[in-house]
């Protein structure tokens, strides 16, 4: 097994064999929170849905059309979070909850996130995978960490910096140990 201990998450990701691995992390993140979504959304099917495709992808059963059709699905649900948020004077619980629709929907992201300048000069030069994918799927990662840390804030104002830290930690262990399996 390689050594991370000093490594970010953003730097071990790059390290991704191909995509279908890549996609597993992130929707294996995004899956970690769907309770949080559920939990003030019941009866929204829309993100386990997702997810389900995003597996599927994932494990090369499902077609490119659906997945774009699982992101739109996601995206809609992320919307409809942050609307409800924005009208209940945004309580940690909702933010929760939008950052976790949000996690699928960038799993699921079939272009990835747009290439900036900044992204520019953070990617490595030399990657397997097309780097809008991988950014989108380290926003995903973010999403769920920021979902479990507004879920259990401590107050309105500030996420719980300690269940993010332990959810990076998580996340950055089942990172090692899908490169040390497929890389």
């Amino acid at each position: 097994m390689k050594e991370y201990k000093n490594a970010r998450l953003d730097e071990i990701i790059w390290q991704f064999p191909n995509e279908f691995i890549a996609r597993f992390w992130s929707y294996s993140c995004a899956k970690r929170v769907l309770w949080i979504f559920e939990k003030e959304f019941p009866k929204d099917y829309r993100i386990r849905y997702a997810l389900v495709i995003i597996k599927k992808f994932s494990l090369k059963r499902a077609t490119l059309k659906e997945l774009k059709l699982a992101e739109e699905i996601a995206r809609e649900a992320a919307r409809k979070a942050w609307e409800v948020a924005q009208l209940k004077r945004f309580p940690p619980e909702l933010l929760a909850a939008k950052a976790a629709a949000s996690a699928t929907a960038w799993a699921a992201s079939v272009n990835g996130a747009k290439f900036t300048l900044v992204k520019k000069l953070f990617t490595p030069l030399e990657v397997k995978i097309k780097p809008e994918l991988i950014w989108a799927f380290i926003i995903s990662a973010e999403a769920a960490i920021s979902a479990k840390g507004w879920f259990f804030a401590k107050s309105s104002k500030e996420p719980n910096i300690k269940v993010m830290n332990e959810e990076r930690q998580w996340q950055v262990k089942l990172l090692e140990t899908l490169i040390d399996i497929w890389g």
